[in-house]
């Protein structure tokens, strides 16, 4: 990246970034100005220095949650037939959840889409309602974009997504005259942002939403591999987002089904309802004994019980449960390395101070139900260990926790 110097001469700072953005634009319609489609995208891009759309568009990355009203919880649309499909296909097996080298996983798939919210707000320019994500999670847009791209507006009615979609999405890489091109577009964006003073973490997160819908092009065209031409596809259905108003997609009712929950009146323990369920589904009585009502929003009733300390002391919270258990870890492995080099001078120490530590730090990291499992898989070695030298009650203690942690693992949602 070239370096931008506080000494300009005659030259201010807008005129001269002004300047490098207009060489940029040049420079890449000579670079390859056979490319279906480049000049007009180059041209479109050329004049949003000259329109409010990427201010508006970086306002509302800025506002993070604030984009939503008080009673908006994201993770209640998740369970939308896109996201449902997404989720069963494109999760990461592995209990790191690191984001690999080609395709897309779950966590990026999610990460992408809330671009859409973004864009959506820009058309409301007021906090988003339940019927406001009802109308982004149920009303076809996210599967008209990642089928059809820059076409979206032109579909009459929403695509069915097939299985095969998702599994080629999780393959797709990158060819490397597309990714070349990529990164020459996208340093001209760059250069328009840094023209109209938008810099932020927003740069970032705009590549990732780019190279998501590259992805898309691809897979939607049964290929494994980004062309040049999925390139400026995406870079266009980017920009159209941003001027196009999607308040006019709207729910599908039978899309989100009796969407709600079902709350016992006695625990306070809640059940969302999924996609084609129904409250006539359940019963009438919790398991503690409890009567079970039902609410649409996530608006109902609650009290002490569902307090941050008391599932503290309860113990209700996987997450927290599985951090405790890391941080566990981490201690017994800081006082094993502590002990190698004061007081024990056993070879095997350091070692095993350094597996349980790095082991301890896994859950900030990610949180994931197989840490959960390597972590009963740790413990339970541990209380064999301890039965075969004869210690019976550390083996039996160690056999029971690992038994609980393995419990633990089956309460937390995936996508965490």
């Amino acid at each position: 990246m070239e370096l931008i110097y506080l000494d300009f001469g005659k030259t201010s700072f807008p005129d001269y970034a002004s300047g490098r953005f207009q060489k940029k634009i040049d420079d890449l319609k000579k670079y390859s100005s056979d490319i279906k489609g480049l000049n007009a995208l180059l041209d479109e891009i050329n004049n949003l220095k000259d329109l409010n759309f990427l201010r508006k568009l970086n306002y509302a990355f800025d506002l993070k949650n604030n984009i939503y009203e008080d009673s908006v919880v994201r993770e209640d649309f998740f369970n939308s037939q896109l996201l449902l499909m997404a989720r069963k296909y494109l999760e990461k097996p592995t209990f790191l959840n690191l984001q690999p080298f080609k395709g897309v996983v779950f966590q990026k798939f999610l990460k992408s889409y809330r671009f859409f919210e973004y864009f959506y707000y820009m058309g409301t320019e007021k906090p988003l309602n339940y019927a406001d994500m009802e109308n982004l999670y149920y009303g076809g847009l996210g599967e008209r974009v990642i089928v059809h791209l820059d076409k979206f507006d032109e579909l009459e009615t929403t695509p069915q997504l097939s299985d095969e979609f998702f599994q080629r999405l999780k393959k797709v890489k990158w060819e490397k005259q597309s990714k070349k091109l990529f990164n020459k577009i996208n340093f001209v964006l760059y250069e328009l942002e840094i023209n109209i003073h938008v810099l932020s973490i927003f740069s970032t997160e705009e590549t990732l939403f780019i190279t998501f819908l590259c992805f898309c092009s691809a897979a939607a065209d049964n290929r494994e591999l980004v062309s040049e031409e999925d390139v400026v596809k995406a870079f266009k259905t980017y920009i159209k987002l941003m001027k196009t108003n999607l308040t006019i997609y709207t729910a599908k009712k039978e899309l989100i089904g009796p969407p709600g929950y079902l709350v016992c009146d006695k625990c306070s323990n809640y059940y969302q309802l999924k996609l084609g369920e129904s409250p006539d589904d359940f019963g009438d009585t919790c398991e503690c004994g409890g009567k079970l009502e039902y609410y649409e929003t996530p608006d109902y009733p609650r009290n002490f019980s569902e307090s941050p300390l008391y599932r503290f002391l309860k113990m209700d919270n996987p997450e927290l449960f599985l951090r405790l258990w890391g941080l566990v870890f981490v201690i017994m492995g800081i006082f094993a390395i502590y002990g190698y080099f004061t007081q024990i001078n056993f070879p095997l120490i350091l070692p095993i101070g350094i597996f349980l530590t790095i082991s301890g730090i896994l859950p900030f990291i990610t949180i994931h139900k197989a840490i959960n499992i390597y972590y009963t898989l740790i413990l339970l070695s541990m209380g064999i260990f301890s039965f075969i030298i004869g210690a019976y009650l550390p083996g039996i203690t160690f056999t029971i926790l690992s038994i609980i942690v393995l419990q633990n693992a089956w309460k937390i949602k995936s996508w965490n």
